[in-house]
């Protein structure tokens, strides 16, 4: 097994620094964030994200995705009017790359609100096996919720099967 890359995950850091500036960083804090953005900004990021559309993969239980176009930029049949351009989006909160807390599947469970945007940024090992998949479609590894990266780090990794 190959690893790829090792990732701090790029919306939670944002939140993170998002969360600093709106409750009036110090100037340490200030020096820290901007430390912390160099470093974020030096790195590569791989964007493991679909773009959204109606043949985006999904749950067979959910309907496609519906797009209408609300404002044209001139006047159109079927829009609520012109001078810009601005679309609707119809799907379900689980559409795409997002986060599902422990309130979709557990009654009681904490909800997106509830998680400190800080228990969202992690570093994270990814395992690509799509070769091996690719002649193997049973594959099936050991996975561990956490393994430890060739620096030290605590992290938890994604397995890339294809």
């Amino acid at each position: 097994m190959q690893r790829l890359a090792v990732l701090m995950v790029l919306i939670g850091a944002l939140t993170v620094s998002t969360v600093f500036l709106t409750r009036g960083a110090t100037t340490h804090e200030s020096t820290d964030l901007a430390q912390a953005y160099a470093t974020i900004s030096s790195k590569t990021f791989v964007d493991l994200t679909h773009d959204f559309s109606p043949d985006i993969p999904h749950w067979k239980g959910f309907d496609r995705e519906t797009v209408r176009t609300l404002y044209w930029y001139d006047p159109k049949p079927g829009t609520k009017g012109s001078g810009f351009f601005a679309q609707e989006f119809c799907h379900v909160g689980q559409w795409g790359t997002h986060v599902d807390p422990p309130a979709h599947f557990a009654r009681g469970g904490r909800t997106v609100d509830q998680i400190d945007p800080k228990e969202m940024v992690m570093p994270l090992v990814v395992l690509d096996v799509h070769e091996k998949v690719a002649r193997n479609r049973s594959l099936g590894l050991a996975q561990s919720s956490s393994c430890v990266t060739h620096d030290g780090l605590d992290a938890e990794f994604l397995l890339r099967r294809g």
